[in-house]
């Protein structure tokens, strides 16, 4: 395998994923697409090329309402709702240069590479203090990857379903690297998503231990949740319902206690407040939400805001019923691909974990149209891309 400008990227991508914003990252992913493009001098084509349909055509829809829109709004628009299909797209593409075992091995690379570094800035700021309050090292620097999550799946039942990748050793330096790297994120949202995972394993491979492992969480969320413990992660756990629920917001301090549900709930009925067409297809590229009071946000004091944490509210407001539809069907039409490799097999299962991944963590982090989760629409179109058309080149092995 010579070293291509493509293989670079994708070795800095972990790193970048910790010191360069969301926008630079977006742009690194571009230049991946562009140099495999080039590198190849061709496209990869497919049969799953149609899949791409249900998330492209929304946008086309969304151009009819925004002719008369602001260029600024539909550049930031576009940034957000172009995600998935670009994506997808960048997956496919890289199915032709990335086997289905060297994409499970890059997983591997990526996730433990991303808990490395983020446990050594860790220790450097807070020393051994990490491991009992992890949440003070989220304040300083956020960090979380869905590949950290995965990694471990793979270290978890790869072996079970006759695929080898380390000895023991390195098998559990790796499984301990990147559990010490999740419980330091502090990340509700990544700690739910590694249980979701690991359930579905369970449930594919051992239906018993399935509902011992699924009883045991039950058991320790509801010990959490009625516990008095002082800390400042079991605090963030408690709250979340509080957070994302929806009520009244009579005061202040109710909007600043359920933030989350008051914004999704400004989105609604902004959405609600248009045309049938616009329930069907949304509003378009420029509309925003007007919170109607005004709230602390990135550091700055606003009323209108342009995105949401829920990512339901802002594909309706910006696609409509039929763009959230049309999701849906990609969703399905994803899953119902039946590949007959059992290394194709195997990554059918983790796109399945991300699939439910990207539609529960959507809920409350926007997970459809964020980078920190744009891995996972790579994934998914690079499974795609071995199952419909089987491009990976034989001289890349």
């Amino acid at each position: 395998m010579k070293l291509k400008l493509s293989y670079l990227i994708l070795l800095i991508l972990p790193i970048l994923s910790i010191i360069v914003n969301a926008k630079i990252y977006w742009a690194f992913i571009i230049l991946l697409l562009v140099f495999i493009i080039v590198e190849e001098k061709v496209l990869v084509l497919t049969k799953g090329y149609y899949l791409l349909l249900y998330l492209g055509i929304p946008l086309l829809w969304m151009s009819f309402f925004s002719f008369n829109d602001h260029l600024h709004f539909i550049i930031q628009s576009l940034f957000y709702l172009t995600t998935p299909l670009i994506f997808t797209f960048v997956g496919i593409q890289l199915s032709r240069i990335v086997s289905p075992i060297l994409l499970l091995k890059y997983i591997i690379y990526s996730g433990t590479i991303g808990a490395v570094l983020y446990i050594l800035i860790s220790f450097f700021n807070l020393g051994f203090y990490v491991f009992l309050n992890p949440y003070e090292m989220r304040e300083i620097l956020s960090w979380g990857s869905i590949t950290n999550v995965i990694t471990l799946i793979i270290m978890f039942f790869s072996k079970k379903n006759g695929i080898f990748f380390f000895n023991n050793f390195y098998r559990n330096l790796i499984i301990i690297i990147n559990i010490i790297g999740l419980y330091f994120t502090a990340s509700r949202t990544y700690y739910l998503l590694f249980i979701i995972f690991i359930l579905i394993f369970l449930y594919k491979n051992n239906k018993k231990i399935f509902l011992l492992f699924g009883s045991l969480i039950f058991v320790l969320i509801s010990f959490v949740l009625t516990s008095n413990f002082d800390n400042k992660l079991v605090s963030k756990i408690k709250s979340v319902v509080t957070e994302t629920s929806m009520g009244d917001y009579d005061t202040e301090e109710d909007i600043n206690t359920k933030y989350r549900g008051f914004e999704t709930f400004m989105a609604l009925k902004t959405y609600a407040s248009g045309t049938t067409m616009n329930l069907l297809l949304g509003h378009g590229f420029e509309q925003q939400v007007d919170l109607g009071v005004e709230v602390m946000l990135g550091g700055e004091m606003r009323s209108v805001i342009p995105v949401l944490h829920n990512g339901y509210a802002y594909l309706l407001l910006k696609e409509g019923f039929l763009g959230l539809i049309f999701f849906f069907i990609f969703f399905i039409k994803v899953f119902k691909l039946k590949p007959n490799d059992n290394i194709l097999n195997f990554n059918r299962k983790i796109i399945f974990g991300s699939i439910i991944s990207l539609i529960v963590s959507n809920f409350v982090i926007g997970t459809f149209f964020s980078v920190e989760m744009s891995i996972l629409w790579i994934l998914i179109g690079a499974f795609i891309g071995h199952v419909k058309k089987k491009p990976y080149l034989e001289t890349h092995k």
